[in-house]
């Protein structure tokens, strides 16, 4: 029981601490490049364009929003290891948005967030 509230308080912390740590992200890269070459990027594979990507789709911000697209970037970028989207996929899950509204699938998201080293 005592390991259940452990982790409980852990991914509390991480759910304050992320979101502040990808809107620095996402505020020094998107807002100085365009959408279309952080589309570019993102199709190449890099990490932080994608997971910029999906911010982008997640606010609407130049692009129309768009939650499944959101969704979608935040994954390619969850699946290569990048913390902060797991984090963001795990809240999609949890919310509904852009994906089918899942408890266990955010919280396997978050969990997987959690295990990544903070020198991300």
């Amino acid at each position: 029981m005592r390991q259940r509230h452990v982790v409980i308080r852990w991914l509390a912390t991480l759910a304050m601490i992320l979101p502040l740590a990808g809107l620095v992200c996402h505020g020094a890269a998107s807002a100085q490049t365009p959408p279309d070459l952080t589309r570019q990027r993102a199709d190449q594979g890099d990490t932080i364009a994608q997971f910029n990507l999906g911010l982008m789709y997640n606010d609407g911000e130049r692009v129309p929003q768009d939650f499944g697209q959101a969704a979608a970037w935040y994954r390619q970028a969850a699946d290569q290891g990048f913390a902060r989207a797991q984090y963001n996929l795990g809240v999609m899950y949890d919310n509904g948005e852009g994906v089918p509204q899942d408890p266990a699938e955010a919280v396997a998201w978050w969990r997987r967030a959690a295990d990544v080293p903070l020198a991300e």
